[in-house]
């Protein structure tokens, strides 16, 4: 199962690669940027020197185990990727409103954190325990019939539906994170919203405080 699983993971990553935004032409609207930063991945192995430094394995080795798996593909599907363990590890996403911070966590490991920009007080992001509903690689916000139009919106981690559906995502139209920016959602710069789009998995737990 194990097997299967990470081969599945493996194709997904082949299938996301390469993307680029196509800038917005609408008046009113911000421009979706046409480059990303890339983060060093000294031995290839799809997890950057900088998430290895956090989990402890060895960017100078494609797999610190020795399992026959990669050390990203491992940390894509929720595995160790320092063992030959079966069982995979949990991953929380933790988001904390009143200083609009956001951490991430495979395991007992911090990943990174950074801050965010959740809902204005009068479009409050909502509270409490949710799961990674849906993963929707590109996505547009607003148009017609509101007042801002954000097309092209890369990295969204659905995880909740009320009245309109709730995201954590990418947002290029702003740099201001750290303050509330949002109509609900929570935004998180290109920089850091790509990794953690790609560590989420469906059924990741989002605690909301």
């Amino acid at each position: 199962m194990r097997r299967l699983f990470i081969t599945a993971v493996i194709f997904c990553l082949c299938l996301t690669s390469g993307f680029k935004a196509v800038a917005a032409t609408k008046t009113k609207t911000a421009t979706a940027p046409e480059t990303k930063k890339v983060e060093l991945d000294t031995d290839k192995d799809y997890l950057s020197d900088r998430l290895e430094k956090a989990i402890g394995s060895d960017p100078q080795n494609p797999d610190s185990d020795g399992d026959g798996y990669l050390d990203g593909t491992e940390v894509a599907a929720g595995y160790n990727p320092l063992s030959n363990s079966k069982k995979p590890l949990d991953k929380l996403i933790k988001v904390d409103l009143k200083t609009q911070h956001l951490w991430y966590y495979l395991g007992d490991k911090l990943l990174a954190d950074f801050p965010i920009s959740a809902g204005i007080k009068s479009l409050p992001t909502p509270k409490g325990e949710f799961k990674i509903l849906d993963k929707v690689q590109v996505k547009t916000y607003g148009g017609q019939g509101y007042n801002f139009y954000y097309p092209n919106t890369k990295w969204n981690l659905h995880f909740a539906t009320g009245q309109y559906r709730f995201y954590i995502h990418g947002a290029y139209w702003h740099n201001n994170f750290g303050q509330p920016m949002s109509h609900g959602c929570i935004n998180v710069s290109y920089d850091n919203m790509e990794p953690l789009y790609w560590f989420a998995q469906v059924g990741t737990k989002l605690i909301i405080n």
